[in-house]
């Protein structure tokens, strides 16, 4: 994966045609490994490598009124395979790696009012890439994604983290951890969809769907959808 160049290409789809609508205006920046969120009425794509293999800390906003991105203020660390959810109208950015493969166990903040980025004070246990956050009542939990030294491999430590406190042990292991999933949240659950993980079967991809319900942050529970 890292010979893989950025695209600048958009697509949108539409849940009542059943189509994919190519007319989106392109990203001014290529990038892949980036995150992104839907905040208000503007979707934000953070980070990720350029078509030339450069780290990104820049920022783009999209504004599907006018079918146009522009550029807002870039966040303080160069990020590649992060992940980031909305919290209180603030958007929180999660690990990823740097140039160097330095992984991030620093949390940016976003304020879309001040235009601005924050460090905040409360690091995460561990630095990850190509991992997950969700966020579920007043946490977000942060699973899966490659770490390094001890953690090299898939994450299986769950990680509940809280803005104003900073990391709760939540004792939960991921059996059989990944990195490189699809993801979505639903209510209280998140539904991990494939991914690749050194206990999956065959080549290491996976094509299991498991299913992580959060509505009691003290006993979190992982199943697998036949």
């Amino acid at each position: 994966i890292e010979n893989l160049r950025g695209t600048s290409t958009v697509q949108a789809y539409d849940i009542e045609t059943n189509e994919w609508e190519t007319n989106v205006a392109p990203l001014e920046t290529p990038r892949v490994f980036a995150c992104a969120v839907a905040l208000d009425d503007s979707i934000y794509v953070m980070g990720g490598v350029d078509s030339l293999g450069n780290v990104l800390s820049s920022v783009e906003v999209y504004s599907p009124e006018t079918n146009t991105w522009r550029c807002t203020a870039s966040m303080k660390f160069e990020r590649k395979g992060a992940a980031a959810t909305v919290f209180d109208d603030y958007i929180l950015v999660f690990g990823g790696g740097d140039s160097i493969n330095v992984l991030h166990k620093e949390v940016e903040a976003y304020s879309p009012d001040a235009g601005a980025w924050k460090v905040l004070p409360e690091p995460t246990l561990f630095g990850r890439a190509f991992h997950h956050v969700a966020k579920v009542g007043n946490s977000v939990y942060i699973f899966g994604g490659v770490g390094a030294g001890a953690t090299v491999g898939p994450i299986g430590i769950i990680e509940r983290y809280i803005p104003s406190v900073g990391v709760v042990s939540l004792g939960v292991t991921w059996a059989d951890p990944r990195a490189l999933f699809g993801a979505v949240t639903r209510n209280d659950s998140v539904f991990v969809i494939s991914g690749y993980g050194a206990s999956s079967t065959g080549s290491g991809y996976s094509a299991d769907i498991e299913v992580f319900d959060l509505k009691n942050p003290d006993s979190v529970s992982i199943n697998q959808v036949n």
